[in-house]
């Protein structure tokens, strides 16, 4: 599987980082400073495992604590074994963290990060410079929040943009496959048992021919709204397309899901969507077999949901391993 562009550039951080620190361990070794040898190896060592560990689970979220975590460590133990001639090391560790972390977390780290050097800057420095750097960390650590905060603020726009469909707000399809890929890759790691349920309304286009286009959408809307307070937090909901929805993962063998099913299908014709009628759904649930794609997955929900249809409507079918 593809890994997304975040997970990459992390992972190239982490190799240039391992490089330029290898570096600098050699010449600690070349001029016999063993301790910041030390130093310097230990933080090689440790960035191999995070690489590691991020390379094979796809996890971000704790390698991006640690590493922050390590590049502060390392960042103030240099000043107080290297004096203040390496106080330029906390400026771009601070930068670091501001990537790294959440914009209020960045904030936190890069304050405790340069009052933790204070007490070192006092020692050494005449007073006029202790106060220009002091001054200067304190003012990184804050425009590295309020950057960090406002690319935060558009990412989130952006992603609820490009993943959120714009009529019923539920995930669209570009969710979908993310959802569906991060899915299997897990399955391919430690499988369990998980399914997937294609649901589509019964006789809608009637619906929007009787009512108009508008109360279509509003009754698209409403339905989304019914579903997504029955599901768990931890299924994911999509349209898939026109009055076709997705659900997954739900991590249900076949037959759990089957009975889930049901209860969604009872739940849809016993509310009240539409004022004159009854609206029904047909659906169609696949367990995800191991080795099979996405694309496979979803034809095999299609399938069953396409028997539905014909065999009546208003009913739940199970699509076979194949």
């Amino acid at each position: 599987m593809k890994r997304i562009s975040e997970e990459r550039l992390f992972l190239f951080l982490t190799v240039f980082a391992l490089l330029v620190i290898s570096v600098f361990a050699v010449f600690r070794a070349l001029k016999s400073e063993w301790v910041m040898f030390f130093i310097d190896a230990s933080f090689a060592v440790v960035v191999i495992l995070i690489w590691i560990y991020q390379y094979r689970t796809g996890d971000i979220k704790l390698p991006k604590i640690a590493l922050s975590l390590l590049a502060s460590v390392i960042a103030s133990a240099s000043v107080y074994f290297n004096g203040i001639a390496s106080i330029y090391w906390i400026y771009p560790s601070i930068a670091a963290i501001c990537y790294l972390l959440k914009a209020r977390q960045a904030l936190f780290s890069s304050l405790i990060l340069s009052i933790a050097v204070m007490p070192k800057l006092y020692i050494d420095a005449e007073l006029l410079e202790f106060a220009s750097i002091s001054s200067t960390l304190i003012m990184c650590s804050f425009f590295g929040y309020f950057f960090s905060n406002s690319i935060e603020k558009q990412h989130q726009l952006l992603e609820q943009l490009a993943t959120k469909d714009s009529l019923t707000g539920v995930g669209n399809r570009r969710a979908m496959d993310e959802v569906l890929a991060r899915t299997i890759n897990q399955q391919a790691r430690a499988a369990s048992k998980v399914s997937l349920i294609l649901l589509d309304l019964d006789h809608f286009k009637k619906i929007n021919d009787d009512f108009g286009h508008i109360a279509g959408d509003q009754i698209l809307v409403r339905f989304t709204q019914l579903i997504e307070k029955r599901i768990r937090q931890t299924d994911c909901f999509f349209r898939f397309g026109g009055e076709e929805f997705v659900i997954v993962p739900l991590p249900m063998d076949l037959e759990s899901a089957i009975t889930f099913c049901e209860k969604l299908r009872e739940l849809t014709e016993e509310s009240q969507l539409v004022e004159t009628r009854k609206l029904t759904i047909s659906l169609g649930v696949a367990e995800y077999v191991a080795g099979e794609t996405a694309e496979a997955w979803i034809h095999r929900a299609d399938q069953a949901l396409y028997q539905a249809k014909k065999t009546g409507r208003n009913r739940v079918v199970a699509a076979p391993a194949e």
